[in-house]
């Protein structure tokens, strides 16, 4: 069996703002994958936290996993406290009681191709069968609809809505896909017009991160919804065991990120090479008083030509300009998450 794994983020994000996780137990031949809430609190470790406790890294004691977070969402906050970022939204939400909610889809599988586990919420595990037609759905809440509104795993509320087992029915597979709710919804929509298959075989082509992030950008490009975007691809072959053959690491997409950030950075800031000057012995070389010199030194009042010249401190400038405007956007989105928390909280109370 081959075992491909995928993930990207959002259009005009970055790695870092991811919210999807998943997590792959080779030896134990478990699989989990989970997309924290946009609208809660460090997401991301959320469903880092119960992916990596549905395949057996963590003690499967979901009060445990809730204290853990509880301790990130501390060490974060005197971090931020520390930088003198505003902290007032995140200590608002904490005191409510307002935490971070993921859902997540986990499952073991047998040497014969049989998955068993559950799921809660919409990300989804896909059974494939020998045509590439979607045989079932395996999910939690309403069964024909994809909406924003799925049950989810709550920090401290617990369980919210109801587990559902997984129990797959085909004798021979094609594959399976396990899925958060952008791909998986992709795909139900196309298999209500009947047209799944062929996307259903792009997806499981697919041999690497690039390829993967190229045939999410087409789909977006479809309708699919614009969110992070989370695949984990089983193919089944004559070969019981299990063969990593791509598998990202969100981990490691963000170093990579944040190493690009730096060296970008680096190169925009370096010094200047200045140009050398031209040698006055130099017979080609213009002589004071002559007509060019006159020309350049009558128009040395004038506009600088756009298209001439050096570009570095353009380019520079540009950059520092991209840096404000994507630090605004993240600044913006966790002030309006405060808002809509406080919001929310006031319409329940």
């Amino acid at each position: 069996m081959k075992i491909k794994g995928f993930i990207t983020h959002k259009p005009a994000e970055k790695y870092a703002d991811c919210q999807d996780y998943f997590a792959i137990d080779k030896t134990k031949r478990r699989i989990a994958i989970a997309d924290g809430m946009t609208q809660s609190i460090f997401p991301l470790e959320w469903a880092r936290l119960l992916s990596q406790m549905a395949i057996g890294e963590r003690a499967e004691d979901l009060s445990a996993l809730c204290e853990e977070w509880k301790r990130y969402a501390e060490s974060e906050l005197k971090r931020l406290q520390d930088e003198g970022a505003a902290t007032w939204a995140l200590e608002l939400c904490l005191a409510e009681r307002k935490g971070a909610g993921a859902t997540l889809c986990s499952f073991y599988m047998d040497r014969d191709s049989r998955c068993s586990g559950q799921v809660l919420g919409d990300s989804c595990l896909i059974e494939i069968d020998e045509d590439y037609r979607i045989h079932k759905f395996y999910k939690s809440g309403k069964k024909e609809l994809f909406d924003y509104r799925p049950e989810y795993y709550d920090v401290y509320n617990g369980v919210v809505g109801n587990e559902e087992p997984i129990r797959t029915e085909l004798e021979n597979p094609k594959c399976f896909i396990a899925a958060t709710d952008a791909i998986s919804e992709f795909l139900y929509l196309k298999q209500q017009k009947q047209q799944e298959q062929e996307y259903v075989r792009r997806l499981v082509s697919v041999s690497s991160h690039k390829e993967f992030c190229e045939l999410v950008d087409s789909w977006r490009a479809e309708g699919m919804h614009n969110d992070d975007s989370t695949a984990v691809i089983i193919e089944i072959d004559e070969n019981p065991e299990w063969e990593l053959v791509a598998v990202d690491s969100l981990e490691q997409l963000i170093e990579e990120e944040e190493n690009n950030a730096k060296e970008s950075s680096s190169v925009n800031n370096s010094p200047e090479i200045e140009e050398p000057q031209d040698n006055p012995d130099d017979v080609n070389s213009v002589e004071a008083g002559s007509p060019e010199i006159e020309e350049s030194q009558d128009n040395s009042g004038d506009a600088i030509d756009p298209l001439d010249g050096d570009y570095s401190g353009v380019s520079r400038w540009l950059m520092e300009l991209k840096e404000w405007v994507v630090d605004s956007y993240r600044r913006l989105k966790e002030i309006l998450r405060g808002i809509y928390l406080s919001y929310k909280n006031a319409k329940l109370y």
